[in-house]
């Protein structure tokens, strides 16, 4: 008698294991001016903004979601320091993130949660 083996964690393994067109690490330098563009009010000094991208995954929802550091001057020229973000990018346009930290953007702490559910897990 012959058994049939289940096949669906083979599809699943096929999926999981299947390459990303570039590294799935790398966040794409498209992805990164829509960022800096969203971004650049916010700071006083946008120029001297220091931005790490540290990595970029699919979004569940549908795009890229970049996680990484951004480092600004605050109006006395001082930097605050470098501040976790998240970005979501769908079709070239910036969809949801924010700056981890910011109180008068985030009062509420949505940004740093949704930073830690998203960018933090494994």
């Amino acid at each position: 008698m012959r058994i049939a083996r289940p096949i669906l964690p083979g599809i699943l393994a096929a999926i999981l294991s299947l390459p990303c067109a570039a590294r799935c690490d790398e966040v794409s330098l498209a992805d990164q001016q829509v960022i800096l563009e969203h971004f650049r009010t916010t700071f006083v000094y946008p120029q001297f903004t220091h931005w790490q991208f540290d990595d970029a995954k699919p979004y569940e929802l549908g795009g890229t979601l970049v996680c990484g550091q951004v480092n600004f001057q605050n109006s006395n020229r001082v930097f605050m320091g470098a501040k976790p973000f998240y970005s979501v990018v769908r079709d070239g346009r910036y969809m949801e993130g924010g700056i981890v930290g910011n109180k008068v953007q985030d009062p509420a702490g949505t940004v740093t949660f949704a930073y830690d559910v998203l960018c933090k897990r494994h």
